[in-house]
């Protein structure tokens, strides 16, 4: 079955029990492809299509195939205005166009392997007719408020056909806090004198966007010192209270060798409401060698992996995390792709350091949560559901019973700040067992992600082990302990393995659902579609159902679950004990 924006964000949401009944309906009832609308007719192939030369236009990445991070090749300094392209989602492209451009093979991908579809590249030759037809757009280009849009209404395949338009976005900027407002705000965690200095974002220039919230940047260095002049510009158009958020943690947060430090900079651009200096991001150090993510799976594939380097980014994660509890705060979305590395030059040679990034504290991906967490994640996305007032109501009281009695303010990630911190610190515990898991097996992430395509594959799933030492297998399993009083099936625990873990029903390939242990499925067929459906309602009405039972029982119950985890101290010493052993 073909993925879409829609499929992707659906079947990872248990909210999907509530939009099956539309989904069958919209998905379930495809009919065959004639000749005419045939990706394999030669009038409907990319290589048929109108081509205009060398492509004036730049794509770097892109989110669930219909949002595109682009730049115009035609300027010569551009900033990063995050002036990102949108276009329809895979289901409303024509039949015959879709398969010529293979458009469900884009929607998994983020980084700059999303440039090399077919998609992309008709995207860009679209925008360059758009551009010959409209002289003026360029110069008007650098002139729209930070975050505008260029939407595509339609997908066609004759260029001309096309319809584009340029959506500024004011609200945006009229909605930013100023920096004055920040200032006097925060004053309880730094002074307005202790803030770092302001630069403005026009004085910026665009490298490449990195993430939909990160682009790297080349900053002048009359303006700011940076190494090569390159630094990160963190950045987020669509939440303004998760920026904010890590802003302020990151001001306040008391430096730590392992933990990204506070921001060189805060970027802000004059509104044009009021004249106001709003805030859009701020500037980050640039990390060249780039995340775990990458780098775990690369250095495995070429022998470059070492246990000695492992015990080490291990270790250095673990003190960070230790650092973020001592004053009294939690970690919540440990995964390879947050932990960068860093390379210092020492008198032996090069020396390369973990280091954790990524304080959005939003919460992480399910298979990445302990089932304290997992369950009340569950009930946050049922309850801030828009497709039914009686599922808001059901899960809201079920959250209430189960956090609420631990007195503390929950307005956002409240699976997560609602827990006591000694329960915080068994959750980030149990995240630490799966991070130290992916270290020592080299992989991009614990499990093939249906949403996401990394650029390493994992090829092992946890909980099988295939390079782990025996004693780091023993620290892992320690570290995801789930207290055996509650009922294996409850909890979703394999019987034969004794680990939390949900089986999952359905199987990625590209662009392509299928379930779970078949790929052998005619890739888009209303007997696919179905297969593929039903298998993900039965799972998560399973997950659902086991989620109302767990947290039915209460915030004792769910504060026992991890009671059996070691102390993050604990994990330190239990690392540093192996590391003096040479392993």
């Amino acid at each position: 079955m073909e993925l879409s924006h829609e499929l992707a964000q659906a079947i990872w949401s248990p909210c999907f029990v509530l939009q099956y009944p539309h989904l069958r309906t919209q998905y379930c009832q495809i009919s065959p492809v004639g000749w005419e609308a045939s990706g394999l007719n030669p009038r409907n192939r990319v290589n048929a299509l109108y081509s205009r030369g060398a492509l004036r236009w730049r794509i770097d990445g892109g989110t669930y195939g219909t949002r595109f991070f682009a730049a115009p090749l035609n300027i010569s300094v551009v900033p990063p205005l995050r002036i990102d392209i949108f276009i329809p989602d895979v289901p409303d492209i024509p039949r015959a166009l879709r398969d010529s451009l293979d458009a469900s093979s884009g929607v998994p991908l983020r980084k700059s392997d999303v440039a090399k579809t077919s998609i992309a590249g008709h995207v860009c030759r679209a925008l360059d007719m758009y551009c010959e037809d409209n002289p003026s757009f360029l110069s008007n280009y650098l002139k729209l408020p930070f975050g505008s849009s260029i939407v595509f209404e339609n997908i066609s395949s004759n260029l001309a056909d096309i319809n584009i338009t340029v959506v500024p976005n004011y609200h945006l900027e009229r909605k930013a806090s100023s920096l004055k407002t920040l200032q006097n705000a925060w004053r309880d965690i730094l002074s307005p004198e202790q803030w770092p200095l302001t630069i403005d974002v026009m004085d910026l220039s665009l490298v490449k966007y990195l993430h939909d919230t990160v682009a790297l940047v080349r900053i002048p260095e009359s303006v700011l010192a940076t190494s090569d002049g390159l630094a990160v510009f963190k950045h987020n158009t669509e939440d303004f209270e998760d920026l904010l958020h890590e802003l302020k943690f990151l001001l306040g947060m008391p430096p730590h060798p392992n933990i990204i430090p506070r921001p060189l900079a805060v970027v802000t651009k004059k509104s044009n409401f009021g004249g106001k200096q709003a805030i859009l991001g701020f500037i980050l150090p640039y990390f060249e060698l780039g995340s775990l993510r990458e780098i775990l799976p690369s250095r495995r594939a070429s022998g470059n992996l070492n246990n000695s380097q492992q015990l080490s980014w291990c270790r250095e994660i673990t003190s960070a995390l230790i650092h973020i509890c001592n004053i009294g705060a939690f970690y919540s979305d440990l995964r390879p792709d947050n932990v960068l590395v860093s390379v210092e030059n020492r008198d032996r040679g090069t020396a390369e350091s973990a280091v954790l990034c990524d304080f959005e504290q939003r919460g992480n991906w399910y298979e990445w949560c302990p089932p304290e967490v997992l369950y009340a994640q569950y009930a946050e996305n049922m309850r801030k559901s828009e497709h039914s007032i009686d599922a808001k109501r059901t899960w809201d009281d079920l959250l209430t019973y189960s956090l609420a009695s631990h007195g503390r303010a929950a307005s956002r990630n409240r699976a997560w700040s609602s827990m006591s911190p000694e329960a915080q610190e068994k959750a980030m515990v149990y995240c630490l067992g799966l991070f130290i898991y992916c270290v020592f097996e080299g992989q991009s992430n614990i499990c093939g992600n249906k949403a996401n395509q990394f650029t390493y594959e994992p090829d092992l799933e946890f909980p099988a082990f295939k390079h782990t030492p025996q004693c780091i297998q023993t620290i892992i399993n320690e570290c995801m302990h789930v207290d055996m009083h509650v009922r294996a099936e409850q909890v979703g625990l394999e019987s034969n393995k004794g680990v939390f873990r949900r089986v999952e029903p359905l199987h990625r390939v590209g662009g392509l659902l299928y379930p779970n242990g078949t790929t052998d499925r005619e890739r888009d067929t209303a007997d696919t579609a179905c297969e593929v459906l039903d298998a993900a309602f039965i799972s998560w009405e399973r997950e659902l159902k086991s989620a109302k039972e767990f947290l039915g029982r209460g915030h004792d119950f769910i504060t026992g679950i991890g009671k059996g985890r070691p102390k993050l101290e604990e994990v330190l010493d239990r690392l540093l004990a192996v590391e003096l052993l040479q392993y």
